[in-house]
């Protein structure tokens, strides 16, 4: 079964990222611009940037998940009708 991600996780993971992403834009500023390690931390950080929006359409579609369950649940026939 799946678990609900709470508010309060999701927001800690997102913070979680953004103060990875900081860090990042930081020490990248250590490589020479085109070194392979610049391009490495680079990448990382589009990676991890995209990442907020995927857990936020994660949140939504698990939201509609549970809505649309929560809706099968107070219709007493529509769970046994689909299954027939």
């Amino acid at each position: 079964m799946m678990m609900k991600l709470k508010a309060g996780s999701m927001d800690k993971v997102v913070e979680l990222i953004v103060e990875f992403l900081a860090k990042a834009q930081i020490g990248r500023r250590e490589f020479a611009m085109d070194s392979p390690p610049f391009n490495n931390v680079t990448r990382a950080i589009l990676a991890y940037g995209k990442a907020p929006d995927l857990l936020s359409r994660l949140q939504q579609l698990q939201e509609e998940h549970h809505s649309i369950i929560a809706d099968l649940t107070d219709c007493p026939g529509a769970l046994s009708e689909s299954r027939a």
